[in-house]
């Protein structure tokens, strides 16, 4: 905890290092990340800093950490996460998952499944596609547009409600029928199943942060910007027993915009 902290602190202090530097964690040795021979790009610094730049991306398993954003989220909740990088078998670098730090120590880590799951209370999500199967078929929905909503209310006990539109297309189906139409019984349907999956990886999210004890999905953060005066109520509790006993109702609404489709 005492080197972490040092470590960032003397990050901060140097003039050289900017503050939109990209922040990873290894699970190893980082030596063996800078050292690996990475094909797609024998330069680690330049494979990071385009994968994280290339807008044309997915943004669908990893959270991008940059140094000041790190040390505000740390200052403001006393937690953050860092997006781990780690070498395949195959000597392949793979950046997904997250490295969850509070106290600046490291508590757990969450896996892809888990980041996405924070990446869409975080609003964030881009270009995600969704696979869900649908009459004997995988059927394959991408997200393009994503809009979130958080809001509290409290009547005989304090409830969360997160609200969450994804706007996208079906961009891939093969059927084995000769003739598929999708009328509009079928895309209420699908939309109904790609909505059930994306509410599991929310839900998973959010077990995990509530099994851990940890907000790391800024929900407190939320409250303090939105409700102040309720914040006030909950926050001496809340690290203790309040965030992992809070009710959180998720609704999401699920929207297909074009079913030009490969069948």
């Amino acid at each position: 905890k005492k080197i972490y902290r040092e470590d960032i602190e003397s990050l901060i202090r140097n003039r050289e290092i900017s503050r939109g530097i990209n922040i990873l964690a290894v699970k190893g040795k980082a030596e063996d990340i800078v050292q690996s021979n990475n094909y797609q790009n024998p330069v680690i610094g330049l494979y990071i800093m385009k994968y994280f730049n290339n807008t044309e991306r997915a943004t669908s398993h990893a959270k991008q950490q940059v140094l000041g954003n790190m040390v505000k989220e740390i200052q403001n909740t006393n937690i953050t996460t860092i997006p781990v990088i780690e070498k395949e078998e195959e000597g392949i670098l793979k950046i997904g998952g997250a490295a969850v730090i509070k106290n600046y120590e490291l508590v757990g880590w969450l896996d892809e499944d888990e980041v996405r799951g924070q990446l869409f209370i975080d609003g964030s999500i881009h270009k995600v596609p969704i696979v869900v199967e649908y009459e004997g078929d995988y059927l394959t929905y991408q997200i393009e547009h994503q809009k979130r909503t958080i809001n509290f209310k409290r009547e005989n006990e304090l409830q969360t409600i997160v609200k969450i539109i994804v706007k996208g297309s079906i961009t891939e189906y093969n059927s084995s029928k000769n003739q598929y139409v999708f009328n509009e019984e079928k895309i209420k349907e699908i939309s109904k199943l790609i909505q059930q999956e994306i509410e599991r990886e929310i839900e998973k999210t959010i077990n995990t942060s509530k099994m851990m004890n940890i907000d790391f999905l800024n929900i407190g953060l939320e409250m303090h910007r939105k409700e102040p005066q309720l914040w006030k109520m909950y926050e001496t509790n809340w690290d203790r027993d309040t965030y992992k006993k809070l009710p959180i109702q998720l609704n999401v609404e699920v929207m297909i915009q074009n079913t030009g489709i490969l069948e």
